[in-house]
């Protein structure tokens, strides 16, 4: 994935002399991609746009007249490359879109407003939680399955494996990011929300909390080549000072040009962390959970339950271009921000879906039991489990599990999973000390068939 630097630009006076000696009409057609965008709203990077002038019309003409257009909107910012190049930005329309999008979906009051009327409905999306903890790792390269992550935490089983392990010290990293929002950024805290992600993983491979003491990290593609050398270690306490400095402005509440929404800011940090590349091993997800923490600080609370790494892990490729390309092109973080929003979009809109689905489902559920008679049987409890087994074929259920996220005794969620067993909905299997209750592979087809035995 060899990313080149754009061609050097033109000067303008360059582009209008040639143009108009040559052709009357050519000026005009240059002007034509005097924008910040194309007509589809993409921010284009030397490497796509080259392909994409129109016949005729000299590309680098035609970038260089971009470039203009580009130079002339775009916010500075005091953060610099290894190299003193500043960062900016170009707040597209389509980032204002996925700003919109999230106020209007995932702050805590549009997060409350959404579940306020579904019995249970913290405890149908909690798989949602785990989602990222698990997406996180695979980007990763943890080879463990979803199914088999997702049993271990709801078990809260011990990992057996490298990977297992990450999972869950990812998961442990997502909730200590929910904890600590209200923190200011410190190279304290980024050292500890790496100590917590990466602990007992492999301790001599990520040092945990430790900044990198070497410059012998590299960052290479799948191919095997380098695309990115981070910036000194012995600059990185510095540098990370001044992105915490940045971090705990409120650009939000500014009324000049300075003016950052929060969806923009935590992109913008996810980059840095990545750019900067302080530890050993693991800056990945530490920059992702510090794109949550932001998130999380500045009151969108749905995103304890959207996950930007299952997308992410599924266009790897997008992603890593998405650095590069602001990396060779003047360090225009537009590319990477842009790239992170269209993910945010699609993330919160599966969110939102899911929910909408899990009211769904729990009417065709109480449907279901009515039929079958025994919606008189099962109390709100055992219905809310009954979903949670529907989403997820064959999962395993404790009482500890349950208790903790219905808000009830142990006893309580034992004498409902028992219950359900001796209707014959689930199954009960001891495992030492502890009794594991499963719901079957075809809870669909049991609850059909109970249907048609109404009593």
């Amino acid at each position: 994935m060899t990313i080149k630097h754009p061609p050097k630009l033109v000067p303008f006076m360059e582009i209008a002399k040639d143009a108009t000696e040559d052709r009357a009409d050519r000026l005009s057609k240059l002007m034509g991609y005097h924008r910040v965008t194309d007509d589809k709203g993409r921010y284009q990077h030397w490497d796509d746009f080259q392909y994409r002038v129109e016949k005729g019309v000299d590309a680098i003409h035609a970038w260089s007249v971009q470039k203009m257009a580009r130079m002339s909107h775009i916010h500075h910012m005091t953060y610099k490359d290894k190299n003193g190049e500043r960062a900016k930005i170009n707040v597209l329309p389509s980032m204002h879109k996925a700003c919109s999008l999230i106020d209007q979906q995932t702050s805590k009051a549009a997060f409350e407003a959404m579940i306020s009327n579904m019995e249970g409905v913290k405890y149908l999306i909690r798989e949602l939680r785990e989602e990222e903890s698990i997406s996180s790792s695979q980007l990763e390269g943890a080879a463990t399955t979803t199914i088999v992550a997702k049993a271990m935490l709801t078990a809260q089983r011990k990992p057996r494996t490298e990977d297992e392990r990450m999972i869950l010290g990812n998961y442990r990293l997502m909730g200590s990011v929910w904890d600590k929002r209200g923190e200011d950024l410190s190279l304290a805290l980024i050292k500890e929300f790496h100590s917590i992600g990466t602990r007992d993983i492999n301790n001599e491979k990520y040092k945990p909390g430790e900044f990198r003491q070497a410059d012998d990290i590299v960052i290479c593609d799948y191919d095997g080549n380098i695309v990115h050398y981070p910036p000194s270690h012995d600059d990185l306490d510095d540098r990370l000072q001044t992105i915490c400095e940045w971090a705990n402005t409120r650009h939000e509440d500014l009324l000049t040009s300075r003016y950052l929404h929060p969806l923009i800011k935590a992109c913008i940090l996810h980059f840095m962390i990545g750019y900067e590349h302080p530890f050993n091993d693991g800056n990945g997800r530490t920059a992702r959970a510090l794109f949550y923490w932001y998130l999380f600080k500045c009151g969108y609370t749905a995103f304890k339950y959207i996950s930007i790494s299952r997308l992410l892990k599924e266009a790897s490729t997008a992603y890593g271009k998405s650095y590069l390309f602001t990396e060779t092109d003047d360090f225009d973080l537009t590319y990477f921000v842009d790239y992170q929003c269209q993910i945010v979009c699609r993330a919160t809109m599966n969110f939102t879906d899911h929910i909408k689905k899990v009211a769904t489902q729990r009417a065709e559920i109480d449907s279901l039991l009515w039929n079958g008679g025994l919606i008189n049987k099962l109390n709100d409890r055992q219905r809310t489990v009954l979903l949670v087994a529907i989403e997820n074929a064959g999962r395993h259920f404790t009482a500890k599990e349950v208790s903790e996220n219905l808000n009830i005794s142990d006893n309580t969620a034992r004498t409902d999973l028992k219950n359900l067993v001796e209707i014959g909905l689930f199954d009960k299997i001891e495992n030492g000390k502890k009794t594991i209750y499963v719901s079957p592979k075809s809870l669909k087809a049991m609850l059909e068939k109970l249907k048609s035995m109404k009593e």
